[in-house]
């Protein structure tokens, strides 16, 4: 496919995206909402584990996590134990919905605060501080893969769990991958919060070398109007467990 071929899809969705009233600050909310809808079953699955450590923990002395980019709330769902939960996000829209939805949630779980920051720099919390640090969806968009990796391992316990939920890049020399690097570099990371389509989220975590084990689990969401009308540029995906 044309470099003038993309540009042309990739106007025609910026136009499309403009009548119907999706470009502005809210975007991101929307974007978000509706991809944690999608794959709810993959969520479900990554989110087993935190709450089988949450009961071996118990009530009294709850499992303590981190959840980087805690967005709209939508983990709150997920999580059938009690835990304590801390998280910090930069989106101020994000962390208004968050808020909203943690004044319903006070008697079940413990909160440790609704903190605007970023997962580049951690440096309000000590090291070995949490039992759990989650992202879903995060890792897209941060400006440092790597230092956010480095800090996320630095706040976990020893044997603590890193678990992640995020989109990658599609395979080499597709035109879904040529489509995706145009993308990026045009319209959607002011779409979307600075999301960058084309990372291997899963080769960092690899390559990092900072965790004992690392568990990932490649698959496409469920096939949806909303995945087809963005052209299955996030249709590969991961989701998976770091161990420090």
């Amino acid at each position: 496919m044309s470099l003038i071929a993309i540009g042309g899809i990739v106007l025609i969705f910026v136009l499309i995206l403009w009548k119907i009233d999706l470009i502005n600050a809210k975007f991101f909310v929307r974007f978000t909402e509706q991809f944690n809808k999608d794959v709810k079953n993959e969520k479900a699955k990554l989110f087993a584990k935190v709450n089988e450590l949450a009961k071996e923990a118990g009530s009294e002395s709850k499992l303590k996590v981190l959840e980087i980019g805690g967005g709209t709330g939508a983990n709150f769902e997920f999580m059938e134990e009690p835990i304590h939960w801390t998280t910090i996000d930069p989106n101020e829209d994000m962390l208004t919905c968050f808020n909203k939805k943690v004044k319903g949630l006070q008697e079940k779980h413990e909160f440790g605060g609704v903190i605007k920051g970023f997962a580049e720099d951690l440096s309000q919390f000590q090291d070995n501080s949490f039992d759990v640090v989650i992202e879903t969806l995060v890792l897209c968009s941060v400006n440092d893969v790597n230092q956010s990796l480095c800090e996320i391992h630095r706040v976990l316990k020893p044997g603590g769990i890193f678990c992640f939920l995020d989109h990658v890049k599609a395979p080499d020399s597709t035109w879904l991958l040529r489509f995706q690097n145009v993308l990026t570099a045009t319209i959607w990371p002011i779409l979307v919060g600075n999301c960058q389509l084309n990372r291997s989220i899963d080769l960092s975590l690899k390559d990092s070398k900072l965790f004992s084990k690392v568990e990932i689990i490649h698959y496409s969401p469920k096939s949806t109007a909303f995945i087809t009308y963005l052209g299955g540029v996030i249709s590969h995906q991961i989701y998976g467990w770091a161990t420090k």
